[in-house]
């Protein structure tokens, strides 16, 4: 069960406490009323999918023992326009830097991950695109 505790501090901001004690500031920016002392809930959950989804990938490429020096994930969420507002689409690019990437096994962690392990892909529901690069050292 995952748990939070989300506490208003004054204006926009509110300070949200997960379970396992860590926090997070959210606000709005200056326009939507806040301060812009912290990030937007919707970028959170961007960035809540990136890193589930990246940890899985990290756990299902160390299980098959492939070795990768850097991996980054950049997400682009859309969000509808209309009342009730979601993020109706997510376009994830996996960047991946190492000397022998097996590609089939890097596409395969990914899919695994989008489809199959990560609670946040898949508690979101959004459309999922994703692409991959695969780079040597540097």
């Amino acid at each position: 069960m995952a748990t939070a505790v989300v506490r208003y501090t004054g204006g926009m901001q509110f300070l949200g406490t997960s379970g396992s004690g860590h926090s997070v500031v959210i606000d709005s920016s200056v326009e939507g009323h806040g301060n812009d002392t912290g990030a937007r809930p919707t970028e959170l959950l961007l960035v809540a999918q990136g890193s589930c989804s990246g940890m899985d990938v990290v756990s299902i490429l160390t299980k098959q023992r492939v070795r990768f020096d850097r991996l980054e994930i950049d997400l682009d969420g859309h969000k509808t326009t209309e009342y009730p507002t979601f993020i109706d689409t997510v376009k994830i690019i996996y960047r991946i830097w190492g000397e022998e990437i097996d590609e089939e096994k890097f596409k395969k962690a990914i899919e695994l991950s989008l489809e199959k392990y990560c609670t946040v892909s898949t508690t979101m529901k959004s459309k999922i695109s994703y692409e991959y690069e695969i780079n040597s050292k540097g």
